[in-house]
């Protein structure tokens, strides 16, 4: 939800009204993706369940969110590991496979280019300032 509380604004900011049925299909999309993550997805099957095409999918991606479907995915995707990273003690090679990336190796090459971090030193520097916050309290 907090995605989409994100990307709303986006659309209010448009210089052309906002085309309700196209902000409805692009959200379809959007919660498909949010509720089958995991799953591996494609351009195709995440226009299905707007009942579009995968060059509309596209388009209202670039259109509201400013990017592509599966860049979107992946974002998400990320930002579901980075939590499962902080809150389990599962590793690295299993939140992979539970976000829906099947290439542990592509995963830690996304996560590093999006974070800055491996999943691993991610994880370790993000505990260590959770762990020094709590002391500071």
């Amino acid at each position: 939800m907090e995605i989409i509380e994100q990307l709303y604004p986006l659309t209010k900011n448009e210089s052309k009204p906002v085309n309700k049925k196209e902000l409805a299909l692009f959200y379809a999309m959007i919660e498909y993706i949010h509720n089958h993550f995991h799953e591996q997805l494609t351009v195709t099957a995440i226009a299905k369940q707007a009942f579009t095409n995968k060059n509309r999918c596209t388009a209202l991606f670039n259109k509201y969110a400013s990017t592509s479907p599966i860049k979107y995915l992946n974002n998400y995707r990320l930002n579901q590991a980075k939590d499962l990273l902080l809150q389990t003690s599962q590793s690295v090679s299993d939140i992979s496979l539970a976000i829906g990336f099947n290439q542990l190796s592509h995963f830690i090459e996304l996560f590093r280019l999006n974070y800055g971090l491996s999943p691993l030193k991610y994880r370790t520097f993000h505990s260590k300032t959770i762990c020094n916050d709590a002391i500071e309290k």
